[in-house]
């Protein structure tokens, strides 16, 4: 109803809720209005309304989170905010005008917690509509624990208590709309429940009274009647929640009771508080668990009341009460009328006698709540606070403060130290009396420090012996000594507790091993304790394992050195360790190398080698069993090889890995017959039969004895000739390659026809063996005769050249000869060849050069041969080195074959070793010039050059080049026009160390011959030392002329001319460098450099095959000042003369090079002069040589700056190289011999200018450089 002020009278809303529900709470605020009814019919249900015009309609609240249940306030904060709390002490919040709402509390707080139990560090109660919560954070934080209890509300248990009997969990539910309560159990900290059926009556209700260690007192009842009145209750006692006894049979008749306010209880003894029919309070006494009851004090003049605290849900109530245990008393609340102070009062009955209780410490006036006995102390809960006492003569409040002023403790719970109070209406609060705790006694060890710990109600102890007020303490002590520690306690008690140190004596560790020092391989040492008076033992091996027995074995996998720890201990737990050292010595290393296929064939054999090292000794098994003591060894037969070296200094050995050899048979069974075999007359046409197993297993060769073959395997074959003739079938393995032959001499007989007119014999005949080693050789001997000729085939290719009867094989391969004579021609039968499988060694080194130092360096093969050859002389399987260089060793295999090792270069220079940009013949000296690129450093002196001699890879010195020059080096002595030269390049530091040598890099040597009439064939020298992909071809009808012919992939080497021009040609073959080579420190702005590729000799050629006579140059212009200059003679004429007609000038003839040499002289006249040189040969006309020397008229004096010019004289380029560091480079200007300037440049491309002759006529030109400011200048000769 809402009632109208306005016209005084009430009227009837909320219209639309169902009459099945009734209205139970309702508040409002402003306009909202929020109702919770309930409803019994079908089923039990809260529902929660809404209204948002003053009630008129209500809208019930669904599926929005938490409900507004049972509300009893609301205040509206602003419009859409909202704050609620209901009676169950919840608070609510919301901010959508009440559509959804949210707790506004966790936890407990503002609850009435009439049940707490305390379980191993667990804390459980219980609570309206979400049953029983558990804490496992001391009260910090609440979770449900329903599964397995019944209700019939949908998720709402109406749970009543919880408490504990022997370590289970009991708690009563009501599960009924009518009230039922039923009882359940949990033995898992509440994660599940089980109900309890066999309950002892069937009342209704029931609610925990008593218990002791041994037995538990509930009360059945139907009604929740008034909470004193207990004639309708019953009482029951258990000691295992199965079997129950009835404690009340006679209570209220035999005692004349009227009201029960409960019991207390230990062993047999139950005390029960209660009040008589004519209203005196009394206290009954059962010595055996309620089964005989009397009256042990009453009051006998209505002074005195129990003290009584109501539980809430319904709950029966208690008395405040405990037991002063060990006498046989209790005490207990109870108020006096009589006595002039106001409320409560603490009193002991002793036997009879009722005894006051001193309540000095208290505030008065006293209203308690609870009592309880806990370690030691008894714990009172009153309206002003909780006290505490240990001897009941004076009390102390904890903390000095009131934890909870005018409110009423329902329930007590204690974990460890922490007290659990819970309240009615102000939540559970905590108490934490906590007592000094020392722990216990400690043994230490003679001269060990102890650290002491304490814990208690406090950080701040007071220790003994001045160790201070830490929690942690260190002492030392030599001999036994107590220890003592107290604190104040939150009651403001001292809490003291002493504990006993005990000085052991300490244990010596010790131990021995049997051999420290072992081979790694098959190591095992034994480890005793040789400690006295220990009981335990531990030790660390070192690589990660322990043991801890005595004695005990170990082993080792790796390393060379552990140390060894052993740790004793005593019966009082005193320790000592020690520890000590085993070494490893590695074994050598056992390589085992093959020489070869694993797989060979019947007759084979393969070489197996074992490493080389210093004083090793070797032992060579074939399945398992010794055979050999050497270093290598030859196998030929099947099984498994291994080797064992030895070090002979520590007499450790390591086992190689084993190889396993396969000898694949060459016994394949062969066998054929044929039919027939004996002829008297033509047709001689035969059947062969091939009789051997598995024919189709293999490849075959039959050769029938008339130098006729067949590769079927059952052929026919028709002989031409008498004769008597021998049969040979050969069978090839297809998997294995094996062979296996077969012969029968004379087995076909052929007679009645003609006779064979070639007389040739088809074998070859050798001496020795078919295998030989690379590089050697084989004189195979054909079949001698009047007039025969020979042609060799090699795997039936044509071996060029090779004509004579004998023929020296240095391949591997299958050799046969054709042998012809005016008569016939004959192929032999094949001979085959192979090498022995040779090992090549290989160079390891120890040590390094370093440089600048008299360091050296041991350069050693890895595998044992029977010999050694190294490359400084030397004939043992290591060398000691201290210099740069290349190394390299010939070693003799068992076979005696002789295989070389890759060369090992060694560098000890500061700077690493050069490399050769290119090499090539320049084009005016004719003359072979090697090029490379210099680093930019302080710390070379200088280079050598090398070049190869008449002996493969032996290089001799052939110039230096300081470091400061242009990295140019003109070979004088090379004769380009007869062969190629192999160059390298070493360096010296400023330390005056050589480096390593270069990798070789080699010229290009061109060669022509005639070839089919018209054409002229050219074959050139591979050019070494860079990648390149193309060789290009040039021609010329003189060596100023040359255009690109042809271009030829570069593994090629051979090119013909097929339409030569007539007369004298000449050609050039040229290979480009990629990168091209800059040989100053500055590289040019631009990639470009001034060597970009290498050309061979110039090779001239007649193709008309006449007589003839050319110069290069065909004239000569020289300066002012003495020198030499070198003609090329081109000729066909085996000899050649030269004349000159002036005396300034001397001539040297070169025929082996065709080379004229001119030396001339100064000239000092102003004036140029000249002459004319002449060279002759027969049938062919005189060649005129002009010689032009300038005067010294108008030629500039040039400054000391070192500018260098090269080539000089120059015919196609010459380049100007700048010192560097020089100043700046300003122009470039070259000025004619009539002062004509007739080139110009700006442009600068590092210190190194490349200029290209442009079509200048030949003379001599000056140039004038440009350098900051200053002219220097510089002379070239144009050819």
């Amino acid at each position: 109803l809402t009632y109208d002020f306005v016209n005084k009278k009430w009227n009837k809303i909320a219209g639309n809720i169902p009459v099945t529900q009734s209205p139970n709470n309702i508040v409002a605020a402003e306009n909202i209005v929020f109702l919770s009814t309930v409803q019994f019919v079908p089923t039990v249900a809260i529902y929660s309304y809404r209204s948002l015009n003053h009630g008129n309609t209500f809208v019930e609240m669904k599926n929005t989170g938490v409900n507004l249940f049972l509300p009893n306030s609301l205040v509206r904060m602003s419009d859409s905010n909202l704050l609620a709390s209901s009676e169950l002490g919840e608070m609510y919040v919301s901010s959508d005008t009440g559509n959804t709402w949210k707790t506004g509390q966790s936890g407990l707080l503002n609850k009435s917690v009439g049940s707490l139990v305390a379980l191993d560090n667990k804390l459980f109660t219980v609570k309206n509509f979400s049953g029983i919560i558990r804490s496992d954070d001391a009260g910090q934080t609440w979770t449900k624990k329903n599964s397995g209890l019944t209700t019939p509300f949908a998720n709402m248990y109406f749970s009543k208590e919880i408490f504990e009997f022997k370590g289970t969990l009991y708690a009563t539910i009501e599960e009924s709309p009518d009230g039922q309560v039923q009882l359940f159990k949990s033995t898992n900290y509440g994660d599940s429940w089980t109900k309890i059926t066999n309950i002892p009556t069937s009342e209704k209700r029931m609610s925990f009274v008593a218990k002791s260690s041994n037995n538990l007192i509930m009360t059945f009842f139907n009604d929740y009647q008034d909470s004193w009145k207990d004639t309708l209750s019953k009482y029951f006692i258990t000691n295992n929640m199965s079997t129950w006894s009835v404690i009340s049979n006679n209570f209220y008749t035999a005692l004349n009771l009227d009201k029960v306010y409960g019991m207390i209880t230990t062993g047999n003894e139950i005390f029960m508080f209660a009040r008589t029919k004519n209203n005196k309070s009394v206290i009954c006494y059962s010595p055996n668990l309620g089964g005989f009851w009397n009256t042990r004090w009453v009051d006998p003049q209505y002074n005195y009341e129990f003290k009584k605290v109501n539980r809430h849900n319904n709950l029966s109530g208690f008395v405040p009460a405990c037991y002063i245990y060990g006498t046989g008393k209790i005490m207990f609340a109870m108020r006096n009328y009589s006595a002039a102070k106001e409320g409560d009062s603490l009193y002991i009955l002793d036997g009879l006698s009722l005894i006051p209780v001193s309540l000095s410490g208290i505030l008065l006036p006293l209203s308690i709540s609870h009592i309880d006995y806990m370690d030691g102390f008894y714990y009172l809960s009153t309206n002003t606070g909780v006290y505490a006492s240990k001897d009941l003569m004076t009390w102390k409040r904890a903390g000095g403060s009131n934890y909870y002023t005018g409110t009423s403790v329902l329930s007590v719970a204690k974990n460890d130290y922490i007290i659990y109070v819970g309240t009615n209406g102000n939540g559970i609060w905590t108490i934490p009396h906590q007592k000094v705790n020392l722990g216990n006694d400690v043994n230490a060890c003679y001269g060990d420090s102890v650290t002491l710990s304490a814990t208690g109600p406090d950080k701040d102890f007071t220790w003994c012996c001045g160790l201070g007020t830490n929690e942690k303490v260190t002492t030392l002590t030599l001999t036994n000594k107590s220890y003592t520690a107290s604190a104040t306690d939150v009651f403001g008690y001292t809490t003291t507790d002493t504990v006993m140190v005990y000085i052991n004596p300490k244990p010596t560790a010790s131990f021995t091993i049997d051999d420290d020092e072992q081979c790694l391989s098959n190591n095992k040492f034994k480890f005793t304790v040789t400690s006295s008076n220990v009981t335990g033992w531990q030790w660390d091996f070192g690589d990660g394992k322990t043991g801890s027995t005595n004695p005990v074995d170990h082993s080792y996998t790796s390393g060379t050195q552990y140390t060894v720890k052993l740790v004793v201990v005593t019966d009082k737990g005193c320790k000592d360790s020690t520890t000590r050292t085993v070494k490893l010595l590695k074994g050598p290393d056992a390589i085992l190398t093959l020489s070869g296929d694993s797989a060979i064939c019947d007759g084979e054999e393969v070489s197996l080698y074992a490493n080389s090292g210093s004083n090793l000794s070797y032992q060579w098994f074939k399945d398992d069993v010794f055979i050999s003591g050497q270093p290598y060894i030859i196998a030929k037969k099947q099984g498994k090889y291994q080797v064992v070296v030895t070090d002979n200094t520590s007499g450790c050995s390591t086992t190689s890995d084993p190889v396993n050899i396969k000898v694949n048979s060459s016994d394949f069974g062969l066998s054929f017959t044929a039919s027939p075999r004996f002829f008297t007359s033509p047709p001689f046409n035969v059947a062969f039969d091939n009789l051997t197993p598995n024919l189709t297993n293999y490849n075959w060769l039959w050769f029938f004895g008339d130098n006729t073959t067949s590769t079927s395997a059952n052929p026919f074959h028709s002989y031409t000739y008498n004769g008597d003739f021998d049969v040979t079938l050969i069978a090839q393995h297809k998997t294995t390659g094996c062979y296996d032959t077969f012969t029968r001499t004379a087995y076909i007989s052929c007679s009645g026809g003609s006779n064979n007119p070639c007389t040739i014999n088809p074998q070859l005949k050798y001496t020795g063996s078919l295998i030989i080693c690379k590089g050697d050789s084989l004189k195979l001997q054909a079949d001698t005769g009047w007039n025969y000729s020979y042609i060799w085939q090699l795997n039936s290719v044509v071996l060029a050249n090779e004509t004579k009867s004998f023929l020296y094989a240095k391949e591997n391969g299958q050799y046969r000869v054709l042998i012809s004579n005016p008569s016939c021609s004959l192929m032999s039968y094949p001979v085959v060849i192979s090498y022995y499988y040779t090992k090549k060694p290989e160079i390891k080194s120890n040590g390094q050069l370093t440089p600048c130092t008299n360091d050296s360096m041991e350069l050693f093969v890895t595998t044992s041969f029977p010999s050694y050859k190294w490359s400084t002389g030397q004939t043992t399987n290591k060398i000691i080195i201290k210099n740069s260089g290349e190394y390299w060793v010939t070693v003799t295999t068992p076979q005696g074959c002789k295989v070389s090792s890759d060369k090992f270069s060694v560098n000890k220079s500061l700077i690493p070793q050069p490399e050769i940009c290119i090499v090539t013949v320049e084009p005016n000296s004719k003359r072979n010039l090697i090029a490379w690129e210099r680093p930019n450093t302080k710390l070379i002196s200088h280079y050598n050059v090398y070049k190869e001699t008449y002996q493969a890879n032996v290089y001799d010195k052939i110039g230096t080049v300081p470091y400061d020059s242009v990295s140019v080096f003109l070979d004088t002595n090379s004769t380009p026009r007869k062969f190629a030269n192999r160059y390298k390049i070493t360096l010296v530091d400023t330390c005056n160390v050589e480096s390593a040598p270069s990798n070789h890099h080699k010229t290009i040597h061109l060669a022509t011959s005639p070839g089919n009439p018209g054409e002229v064939n050219l074959i050139w020298s591979h050019y070494e030392g860079f990648p390149f992909s193309t060789y290009k071809i040039y021609r010329g009808t003189n060596t100023s002329n040359f255009q690109l012919i042809d271009s030829m992939p570069s593994n090629l080497n051979s090119y013909t001319d097929i339409n030569p021009p007539s007369g004298i040609v000449f050609y050039m073959v040229s290979v480009v460098k990629k990168d091209t080579c800059y040989p100053a420190i500055k590289r040019g702005t631009v990639n470009s450099g001034p060597f970009s590729q290498s050309t061979s000799n110039i090779k001239d050629y007649n193709a008309n095959q006449t007589d003839y006579l050319e110069s290069d140059p065909k004239s000569l212009t020289l300066d002012t000042n003495a020198g030499t200059k070198v003609l090329n003679v081109w000729t066909n004429k085996t000899s050649w003369s030269a004349t000159v007609d002036q005396s300034w000038l001397s001539l040297t003839i070169n025929p082996d090079d065709n080379l004229l040499i001119v030396d001339y002289q100064a000239n000092t006249d102003k004036s140029q002069r000249t002459a004319t040189i002449t060279i002759s040969a027969s049938g062919v006309p005189d060649l005129l040589i002009p010689v032009t020397q300038s005067g010294t008229s108008d030629i500039p004096s040039f400054d000391n700056l070192s500018i260098s010019v090269f080539p000089n004289p120059s015919q196609d380029y010459f380049f100007v190289v700048i010192p560097e560091n020089s100043g700046n480079f300003e122009s470039l200007r070259m000025i004619d011999i009539a002062g004509k300037e007739v080139f110009r440049t700006t442009d600068q491309q590092g210190n190194v200018l490349k200029i290209n002759r442009q079509g200048y006529a030949q003379g001599l030109y000056l140039l004038k450089i440009g350098i900051s400011g200053k002219v220097y200048f510089a002379k070239v000769i144009l050819n």
